[in-house]
């Protein structure tokens, strides 16, 4: 069976044009930074194409850093250099709100990375997805104010742009690998309890042990699902 990636990985791949683009900017090299993204986001696409399938991050980043490109290099205009901390997280939240309201959250692109095909469909896989594109939107969003604040406050350009945004980034796609894990278990044991109020409570055996192989607590009679279920929570 070959190995799938997993699908926060796979976020991680997919904001590395634009973790470029800021290191890149931080760093007082703005027009290398808008070649690199660029660079970076073609090569992604042209990749992601040649498996059969583009993703909408990638070609957002495509799409904004051509642009870029246009207005920046070959026309030597300095509009989106100067309100590049909102453009660039506004593009982003443009991108994961559409989404979302388009019934089809870009973070399930990734997630399908982490499960078959039968699962895709799924309503628990679908709410799980919009939960994460909804939180990117909100980190999004977020970054994109930081970047307002920047114009306002540029003492603070540092933390505002370069700082606190990838701090976002970064518990964005920690949670794009924890919460898909976390979440169907928790949602699904939820729904049992829900299904189920009558709690079966563990037996007390007293502290008398069997001595040896020949004694036991409790015989099971019977493999079916009754007796299965009996002594798994017997066992338990």
């Amino acid at each position: 069976m070959t190995k799938r990636r997993s699908g926060g990985v796979g976020i991680f791949l997919g904001f590395a044009p634009w973790i470029a683009y800021w290191v890149l900017s931080g760093s007082g090299l703005g027009r290398t930074g808008v070649a690199v993204g660029l660079a970076a986001a073609l090569g992604l696409c042209a990749w992601q194409i040649h498996r059969g399938r583009a993703r909408v991050m990638e070609l957002t980043a495509a799409a904004f850093f051509a642009t870029h490109a246009v207005v920046t290099l070959a026309l030597g205009s300095a509009f989106l250099r100067t309100y590049d901390p909102v453009l660039a997280s506004g593009t982003l939240a443009a991108m994961a709100w559409g989404t979302l309201l388009a019934g089809s959250p870009f973070t399930a692109q990734y997630a399908r990375e982490d499960w078959p095909r039968e699962y895709w469909d799924a309503p628990l896989f679908r709410r799980t997805n919009a939960m994460l594109t909804g939180l990117w939107g909100f980190i999004f969003t977020a970054n994109a104010g930081l970047g307002a604040l920047s114009l306002i406050w540029p003492t603070a350009r540092l933390w505002l742009v370069a700082i606190l945004p990838q701090i976002g980034i970064g518990v964005g796609v920690a949670l794009s690998i924890a919460l898909p894990r976390w979440y169907p278990r928790w949602s699904i044991a939820r729904e049992i309890a829900a299904r189920d109020p009558y709690r079966w409570p563990a037996p007390s055996f007293g502290f008398a042990r069997p001595s040896d192989k020949t004694q036991h607590d409790v015989i099971v009679i019977g493999a079916g699902i009754g007796g299965l279920t009996a002594a798994a929570l017997l066992a338990k």
